[in-house]
């Protein structure tokens, strides 16, 4: 299907054509980006008892305001209010995305608890 999507969307009238980067070297650098990404948030640390994603990416608000996102190691953000704050509220749109995505399977219905969720959200605001 993406492959259908992409061949249709190469003519410049369809209404989809805007939303791909059609400049090749642009578009090669935007992958290789990607890859990048994809590769930092596989990086596990192993502990005795468990495995942790090692780096989570996070929003920062420089002293001028201007904004931009960065990967942190978990021990910084875990140490760090205001990314620990962003940390949970991205763990909860996960979760919600998840429940919404497979709430008509009854087998998994049970796994996540709503009440339980709107303690925690009320905990990380």
């Amino acid at each position: 299907m993406p492959l259908k999507i992409v061949e249709v969307a190469r003519n410049e009238n369809h209404p989809l054509h805007g939303e791909f980067e059609w400049d090749d070297e642009k578009s090669a650098h935007e992958h290789r980006l990607l890859q990048a990404r994809n590769l930092i948030v596989k990086v596990k640390i192993i502990y005795e008892d468990r495995t942790v994603q090692a780096f989570h990416n996070v929003r920062i608000v420089e002293e001028d305001g201007s904004r931009s996102q960065a990967y942190y190691p978990i021990e910084i953000i875990l140490s760090n209010e205001d990314k620990r704050r962003q940390l949970m509220e991205g763990a909860m749109r996960e979760i919600d995305y998840w429940r919404e995505k497979y709430e008509t399977i009854s087998e998994l219905s049970s796994i996540v608890n709503k009440d339980e969720l709107t303690k925690v959200r009320k905990n990380i605001k």
